[in-house]
């Protein structure tokens, strides 16, 4: 990926050293077969979640998967394992280890006990119990990946992005974000699992702003960013973190157009109030109801 077109691609930020650095020792492999067979893949809008899906399917470092996608080029791991071999790959890695170390030990101080995954468990069930989170200090640099493999779910995500072309901030220095990167891909892997719930709750809209519609004209995109915002802002509050908390829902309101944020909070703490008295196991037993609940606590939060 670091020798494919994407990177140019993508909303102008600092990337991390390590993967401008990555690109600068790889480039003289750029005609590799396998750098531009994923480019004919990213042309043809493959999703990065399931690129990544793929790529934890195979054998290692012998490159062989048992059952491929049909989508798959043929001879897919042959090439990558050439590329893995004529880069000396392995070395960069080796030379690099103790930047991906760092990343570890900064996550780890985010994630250090049980809070978060116990957070997450009236909204998600036992899925909760079965997240890993992989700092990325490599590509993609701008976004989170999803993964999931039998019942166990990994977020490979990048650090925080700082402003402009200042590099990205440490993994442990932006609570929001790690918390809001996370559960967006936790939550989409999740409602891809319940498609024929999400497709029957989408007959119903969600009560948005026009703003808040034009970025997000997808029901599933619209819910999922309500509902990632409003556990982020819930979860800090309930963990001493007032400060972020107020700072990440002022950023969504004023940022992202969410200026019902305060009617979601209202109703997922409702959400959580019900699941304990037994109503609703996950969230997706809550989908249908949502749209009109938010209707409501938006008419409440306003008076």
């Amino acid at each position: 990926m670091a020798l494919t077109e994407w990177p140019d691609k993508q909303p102008r930020h600092g990337s991390h050293l390590h993967a401008r650095n990555t690109r600068k020792v790889l480039q003289k492999f750029a005609p590799h077969k396998a750098v531009r067979t994923l480019q004919l893949l990213l042309e043809k809008n493959a999703p990065l979640d399931a690129l990544y899906t793929l790529a934890m399917q195979f054998s290692w470092p012998e490159m062989e998967i048992t059952t491929a996608p049909p989508w798959m080029p043929p001879h897919w791991g042959e090439m990558l394992r050439s590329f893995y071999e004529a880069s000396r790959l392995r070395d960069w890695w080796q030379h690099e280890d103790a930047i991906w170390e760092k990343g570890i030990a900064e996550a780890s101080k985010v994630f250090r006990d049980d809070g978060f995954p116990a957070f997450l468990r009236p909204f998600l069930g036992p899925a909760a119990d079965n997240l890993h989170f992989f700092p990325n200090v490599s590509y993609p640099t701008n976004l989170g990946v999803g993964v999931q493999r039998g019942d166990d779910y990994y977020c490979i995500a990048p650090p925080p992005l700082a402003w402009g072309d200042s590099p990205p901030w440490p993994f442990d220095e932006d609570l929001a974000y790690m918390y809001r990167t996370v559960m967006a891909v936790y939550t989409r892997l999740l409602l891809r699992q319940h498609a024929a719930e999400v497709k029957a709750a989408s007959q119903k809209p969600i009560p948005v702003n026009e703003e808040f519609r034009v970025k997000h004209p997808e029901w599933e995109a619209q819910f999922t960013s309500l509902f990632v915002a409003g556990t982020v802002a819930i979860y800090l509050e309930d963990h001493g973190h007032d400060k972020d908390a107020k700072a990440h829902v002022l950023m969504e309101q004023k940022a992202h157009g969410m200026a019902m944020l305060p009617g979601v909070i209202h109703v997922l703490r409702r959400y959580l109030s019900e699941h304990e008295n037994g109503r609703y196991q996950t969230i997706v037993d809550f989908l249908p109801v949502f749209p009109n609940q938010l209707r409501v606590a938006k008419r409440i939060v306003n008076l």
